[in-house]
């Protein structure tokens, strides 16, 4: 992974801290079960994408989404909370996706050998070169037909 990769999730991860830095602190309808949970998934997700497991890490950070909807729904946060972070979350999800984006594909596996040309060889480990058997090159038919030494030539 390049360093600008590295450097970019490094601060999306330092947004994310601060972004939920408000609920280090338990606030005045954030419960501190909550405020823990929160910050583990950040933990979670930085250690993550440290590894280079982007999806995994972007997996994670939905997970947090989806915590926040809840905790927004149930009126633990208050509106500017919510709003720091999520967008400490919309920062994150646009360096993980680019951060997946700039993985170059795997290559394309190697085509298999290709096979001899019919005729070519024998490769079916049925011993029928030594056999005596008739097969291409191998019959009785036109033998001492051809023209060879003295043949073709009058006897006189």
């Amino acid at each position: 992974m390049s360093m600008k990769i590295r450097s970019a999730l490094a601060a999306a991860s330092v947004a994310v801290v601060v972004g939920l830095a408000g609920c280090a602190a338990e606030g005045p309808d954030l419960s501190a079960g909550q405020a823990a949970a929160f910050r583990n998934q950040v933990v979670t997700i930085a250690d993550t994408s440290s590894r280079g497991e982007y999806a995994n890490a972007l997996a994670a950070l939905e997970s947090l989404e989806a915590e926040l909807e809840q905790a927004a729904a149930a009126g633990e946060l208050d509106a500017d909370r919510e709003q720091r972070i999520r967008d400490a979350i919309a920062l994150v999800r646009a360096d993980l996706e680019a951060a997946i984006a700039a993985i170059p594909p795997e290559p394309a596996p190697e085509p298999a050998p290709a096979d001899p040309a019919p005729g070519g060889g024998d490769d079916d480990d049925d011993d029928d070169d030594d056999d005596g058997g008739s097969g291409p090159g191998k019959s009785d038919e036109g033998k001492n037909k051809g023209k060879g030494k003295n043949k073709g030539k009058n006897k006189d």
